[in-house]
């Protein structure tokens, strides 16, 4: 049955310190299978196997510079930080783990940092174990909720989220840091308004429709206040021709009447002269 463990290192120590450890040869440290601190001792074995013995410790930490693997060396003043991440499986060189574990082991004196090695989920055995160098001594604890690692640790090497991974938390987190290197993690930016966003661009618009409205309104009245004078003007004409026209027409009327009074009626009888009466 196959399964893996990630191995998870994350150690700060003297420059000089790494370029003289890094030409030391696994085999040179004393790393038992009990160094590890699992329980069961087949998990042990299995990462403390002799097959990298020959090879130096900066040519095993060449290794992880691979596909699918985190290799990150870095230097900070007169300080190295060393970042590998892989997912050891047990068909594979899990007997890798023996050269990074003795870089810590013989660093422990001047580095710091921390070595895991998580269950990916795919083994119903233990979680894993963490071994954390510093003050000069070595600690160890056993995992637990190794999923929440495994989440973090799988996103790291193949950039994507695995199962669960939402819901990550891992123990260094709850303290307010961030797992890996100490500092404290940023909080979340709030997520912007979207109904202040919304208010300049809703009001904006309807000022520009009143202003353009204005002008266009008191062109139109003014337009229209131009066609109502000559309408105006010309009622008035015709109101004031109105009158004449009825007064020539009532003179027209009365003017056969005044002829017709002038001459005599043509079948009238003419007055016969009075007789005069002699006594």
């Amino acid at each position: 049955m196959s399964w893996g463990y990630f191995l998870d290192l994350n150690l700060t120590l003297p420059t000089s310190e790494w370029t003289r450890l890094s030409q030391t040869k696994t085999g040179a440290h004393a790393i038992a299978p009990t160094w590890w601190g699992f329980k069961e001792d087949g998990l042990g074995m299995m990462f403390t196997a002799a097959d990298f013995d020959d090879m130096t410790l900066g040519d095993a930490v060449s290794r992880f510079a691979c596909e699918e693997s985190v290799c990150k060396m870095s230097e900070d003043g007169d300080q190295t930080t060393v970042r590998l991440v892989q997912l050891l499986d047990k068909g594979g060189d899990p007997s890798i783990a023996k050269s990074i574990a003795a870089l810590v082991d013989a660093a422990q004196g001047s580095g710091q940092g921390t070595l895991r090695l998580v269950n990916d989920g795919s083994y119903s055995g233990e979680d894993g174990v963490e071994i954390t160098a510093s003050g000069g001594a070595l600690s160890r604890k056993a995992l637990s909720d190794s999923w929440k690692y495994a989440s973090k640790l799988g996103a790291e090497v193949y950039g994507g989220l695995l199962e669960g991974d939402e819901a990550f938390e891992d123990e260094d987190d709850e303290d307010g840091n961030d797992g890996e290197d100490g500092e404290d993690a940023a909080p979340a930016a709030p997520a912007p308004k979207q109904a202040a966003a919304k208010k300049p661009a809703t009001k904006k618009p309807a000022a520009k429709n009143a202003a353009a409205k204005k002008p266009a309104t008191k062109k139109a009245a003014a337009k229209k206040g131009a066609a109502k004078k000559p309408a105006k003007a010309a009622a008035k004409k015709a109101a004031a021709k109105k009158p004449a026209k009825a007064a020539a027409k009532k003179a027209a009327a009365k003017k056969p009447a005044k002829a017709a009074a002038r001459k005599p009626a043509k079948n009238a009888p003419a007055k016969k002269p009075a007789k005069s009466r002699r006594k």
